[in-house]
């Protein structure tokens, strides 16, 4: 897939400073996550802190994605920039957080985070299906995954590489760069685009869609986020208490670990091969246990370096199920429906994150 992806950002060069812009503006968003852990590592946060925390960092995505309607007559690089704006604004309260050594600002601090993204998903996902051919679909389901992974993998990695050695506060600097970094590509990409037709005309159904006249493999196909999210989201959320060791250091470590499994999954997938493994049982729900299974094993784990290991291929295993389940919804959505096909997804997402969390950290309460 790296050929293919390397041939497709050379032929559009608008798309060269979209995904740009989307890695630039969540680098800043994974090194907020590395002060918000850090610190609530530092403070010996139970837990169910944690789990609190993880959830606050995805299930605010549910009212972002469902306010998402409010823009429906804005074109989709509009609303991102809109969403950057308001993840720079939303800075303040980790920040307020980290003065006061304030654990519940802390936790707080992703609620702003999740706003936005659930805000531009649908949009992102618009633009990708809207401004790639039908047989690029595949590059557009791992550019997803890529895109995420890569900028966790970044905004983490740094973030874990200069925790404990610079000021705290520079975090915040880089981060509030970055959001207008990000701005300033997306309005690059945006003037590439300024006579193309996804800028003209950006089709967004006016309704959503009904369950009940959507075909079987629809519906699968937008369930399968959904059943990722409720088992993967506790288990994601207990990592930092789930190693043998417990310093911020090496719990930032484990982060950054889980990220690079994240952002080789697309890389090992043939592009040619999307359509017959999204639709092989034996893949996808092999991936999901596997994952599960590997999570369960690293209490037992007697060393840093197996325990590593362990997180690296359980999240290889759960981002082949994620990239093979994005295209799914891109595959079988036309561009008229492909917005409120992602956007019902993603809400699915949240509210099966939101359960699956909230039950896991009612029992460590």
């Amino acid at each position: 897939m790296i050929i293919d992806l390397i041939e497709v950002f050379l032929k559009h060069k608008w798309l060269r400073f979209f995904v740009a812009g989307l890695m630039v503006s969540s680098i800043g968003n994974g090194l907020t996550f590395v002060v918000v852990n850090g610190q609530l590592v530092d403070n010996n946060a139970s837990e169910a802190i944690f789990i609190i925390t993880f959830l606050l960092f995805t299930f605010p995505a549910w009212l972002g994605n469902y306010s998402g309607k409010i823009f429906k007559k804005y074109n989709s690089f509009n609303v991102i920039i809109i969403g950057d704006i308001l993840g720079l604004l939303g800075l303040i309260i980790p920040l307020i957080g980290v003065i006061l050594n304030n654990n519940l600002l802390l936790m707080l601090s992703g609620v702003v985070t999740a706003y936005v993204a659930g805000l531009t998903f649908p949009e992102v996902q618009l633009m990708f299906k809207q401004g790639l051919s039908k047989d690029k679909l595949p590059l557009a389901a791992g550019l997803d995954t890529l895109i995420f992974s890569s900028n966790v993998l970044l905004g983490v990695g740094i973030g874990v590489i200069l925790y404990g050695y610079i000021d705290i506060f520079l975090f915040f600097i880089i981060d509030g760069m970055s959001f207008l970094l990000a701005i300033a590509l997306f309005i690059l990409s945006r003037n590439k685009l300024k006579n193309n037709c996804i800028i003209k005309n950006v089709e967004k159904p006016t309704t959503d869609l009904i369950w009940s006249g959507l075909k079987s493999h629809q519906k699968v196909s937008i369930l399968l986020l959904p059943i990722l999210s409720f088992l993967g989201a506790p288990l994601s959320g207990l990592l930092p208490k789930l190693a043998p060791e417990f310093t911020s250091k090496y719990v930032l470590t484990l982060l950054f670990v889980r990220s690079f499994g994240q952002l080789l999954a697309p890389l090992i997938l043939p592009a040619t091969r999307f359509k017959d493994f999204s639709k092989n049982k034996f893949i996808l729900f092999g991936s999901i246990f596997s994952f599960i299974g590997l999570y369960l094993i690293i209490p037992f784990s007697p060393s840093i370096i197996l325990t590593s290991l362990i997180i690296f291929l359980a999240h290889l295993l759960s981002n082949v199920y994620y990239s093979l389940s994005t295209f799914r919804i891109l595959d079988d959505f036309d561009q008229k429906h492909i917005h409120s096909a992602t956007s019902k997804s993603y809400r699915l997402q949240m509210i099966s994150m939101f359960l699956s969390s909230l039950i896991t950290a009612m029992l460590f309460i």
